[in-house]
């Protein structure tokens, strides 16, 4: 969403996202698979669940702003539940500011435990906002906070471009999986 190119992270929320996310799909084991869903009001599939890490990395570096308004975790999370239909290991990583306004976290956390979908959250942005093309973007990391909790996931709060990355370790430490 436009909240993405707020500059609080540099260059902006957007490209350090999209930098994060490549050096991740570098560093996961030959053969994972993974898909990439970009949203703002309405989700979009970038590309499905591939194990070709070369078409992964395209599929972020093609992401750009949409000029669609709104932030839709909930829809974000049914596209996503519905591309790992079948895969055995149902994990999501959702990269967001957390300023949800359609839809409701309750809504989401219901369809992630139904479909047992383990969302780890990804907050950036900074307390203090950013600024974007229409004004000032928080984050709203307890929005954040509680679907990673209710989903079995991790929530990890980002300011910087090094934090980021380092989340993005943490996660693949975390080996996908659930934990009873």
């Amino acid at each position: 969403s436009r909240s993405m190119e707020a500059i609080d992270i540099s260059p902006n929320r957007l490209e350090a996202a999209k930098e994060a996310a490549i050096n991740f799909v570098d560093s996961i084991p030959t053969g994972t698979r993974i898909g990439v869903i970009s949203f703002s009001g309405n989700p979009y599939i970038e590309i499905d669940v591939t194990d070709d890490k070369s078409l992964v990395k395209q599929a972020i570096k093609d992401i750009s702003l949409s000029s669609v308004g709104g932030t839709d975790l909930g829809e974000a999370v049914i596209t996503s539940a519905n591309i790992l239909k079948g895969e055995e290991v149902k994990s999501v990583i959702l990269i967001s500011d957390g300023n949800i306004n359609v839809g409701t976290i309750t809504e989401l956390n219901d369809y992630a435990y139904k479909n047992g979908i383990i969302v780890h959250t990804i907050g950036i942005g900074t307390e203090n906002g950013g600024e974007t093309s229409y004004g000032l973007s928080k984050i709203d990391k307890d929005s954040l906070k509680a679907i990673a909790f209710n989903t079995k996931g991790s929530y990890f709060e980002i300011g910087t471009r090094e934090s980021l990355k380092q989340s993005f370790l943490d996660i693949l430490e975390l080996k996908f999986k659930r934990v009873p």
